[in-house]
């Protein structure tokens, strides 16, 4: 098994709305500009399950592949990983809204966002948990570095 398999066995583990949360998340800086497009729900999750597929690509591509996409699932996380990252996501929220209201704006996605906060916290406690269990067990530096050139080694003998 691949790197690439191991990220794309975790991203199906998940939910199929938590898929397409992730994988929102990262396409805002993916390569695949196709990805942050204003596609739906399954074509955004196909386009990125398919970045995730190993079957067409070379040993260094799916090295390079891996790299980017735990660095850029890290990044996306990020302030989502926390306890202290959500309650300073809530006071950012009710800071916005409360700029908002002085600007006569409508507060509607924020006010949405303020109701679920508590339940997309625990979702995204527990799915960037879950990332990091797999990325410290499976997807370490020496990990990858030791499947590339087991690789690398097998192409050798042949």
């Amino acid at each position: 098994m691949t790197p690439l398999d191991t990220i794309k066995n975790w991203f199906l583990s998940l939910s199929t709305q938590d898929q397409y949360e992730v994988a929102a998340l990262a396409g805002h800086f993916h390569l695949d500009l196709r990805i942050d497009g204003t596609i739906g729900k399954e074509p955004k999750i196909q386009l990125f399950l398919d970045y995730l597929n190993p079957r067409t690509l070379d040993d260094s591509e799916i090295v390079k592949r891996t790299l980017y996409i735990i660095k850029l699932i890290d990044f996306s996380f990020e302030g989502r990983d926390t306890e202290e990252g959500w309650t300073e996501s809530f006071d950012r929220l009710l800071s916005m809204r409360a700029k908002l209201r002085e600007e006569d704006q409508p507060t509607d996605f924020i006010d949405k966002q303020l109701n679920n906060h508590q339940e997309r916290k625990g979702i995204w406690l527990e799915i960037s948990g879950s990332w990091e269990a797999v990325k410290n067990h499976s997807l370490t530096n020496k990990q990858i570095g030791e499947w590339y050139f087991s690789s690398y080694i097998k192409r050798a003998k042949k």
